[in-house]
């Protein structure tokens, strides 16, 4: 016969304690987690977030808010999946909300170009401009000017003692035209008579500048005009919103059959 005079029933026991990254202490609109941490007693088991005694959030062992008010009380149960019972209570983190400073809208253009600058303002003074990256640089005052081709986040952030609010803005700084490239081709041609020309930078727009010389298609293709000796030019743009440059490339245009020449298309 078994003897179980001396066995013993031991139970474990279980806890469960709580934390935030930030403490007890927030600024008011802040996200803030907290992190519930049972001991390693607890299998399976659920979590029951609680603040001011009330149930709150989702089973997780993370609470996320940034709904809080000074003096708000938050707590975690630890409780048996299977049973509903409740394994352990944690303590009470009572929490500290510090006013946050009141923060305005920055207002003014969000597109600029490389070289240029705008201004920017802020509807409640006293706070500190900043750029995030370094494609803009900003002053005291909101000037802004375009440094570098793409986007930037400008700041405007005002203190307390405790805590920041900050308003942000993107803008956007676009690139002015490097070069216009350079015009190939042949430079002479009789009237009547086409050349194509060439350019090293894509995406121009040709044109002449007497179009009673010289005539001129968006594939570069140059027809002679006037039968008379002369010269046109002809001119290859790149721009965009932030400027525009050109090459020029200088066309002559004979009466070839005046001058003895053999009048037969030709192109480069």
């Amino acid at each position: 016969i078994a003897d179980y005079t001396n066995f013993v029933i031991r139970k474990v026991s279980s806890s469960i304690s709580i934390s935030s990254a930030s403490g007890d202490t927030v600024c008011s609109g802040l996200m803030v987690s907290f992190i519930a941490n049972p001991s390693s007693g607890s299998t399976i088991c659920g979590y029951q977030w609680k603040k001011n005694g009330l149930n709150i959030g989702v089973d997780s062992n993370i609470f996320s808010t940034n709904v809080l008010s000074n003096g708000d009380k938050i707590s975690c149960k630890l409780y048996n999946t299977a049973s509903g019972d409740t394994i352990a209570v944690s303590d009470t983190i009572r929490m500290v909300v510090y006013p946050a400073p009141l923060i305005g809208t920055i207002t003014g253009d969000s597109i600029l170009c490389m070289g240029s600058t705008i201004t920017l303002t802020e509807s409640i003074p006293g706070g500190l401009w900043n750029s995030r990256d370094s494609d803009a640089s900003i002053t005291s005052s909101g000037l802004i000017s375009g440094l570098f081709s793409g986007i930037d986040t400008i700041t405007y952030s005002i203190s307390n003692t405790h805590c920041t609010s900050t308003a942000f803005k993107i803008i956007t700084i676009n690139p002015v035209p490097a070069s216009a490239g350079t015009i190939t081709g042949i430079d002479t041609i009789c009237w009547g008579q086409t050349v194509i020309l060439g350019d090293s930078i894509a995406g121009g727009v040709w044109s002449v500048t007497d179009s009673l010389i010289a005539s001129v298609i968006d594939t570069g293709v140059v027809t002679g005009l006037y039968f008379i000796n002369s010269v046109d030019t002809i001119v290859y743009t790149i721009s965009n919103a932030c400027g525009t440059l050109n090459a020029i490339f200088p066309i002559y245009v004979h009466d070839c059959a005046f001058l003895g020449l053999n009048k037969t298309s030709r192109s480069s």
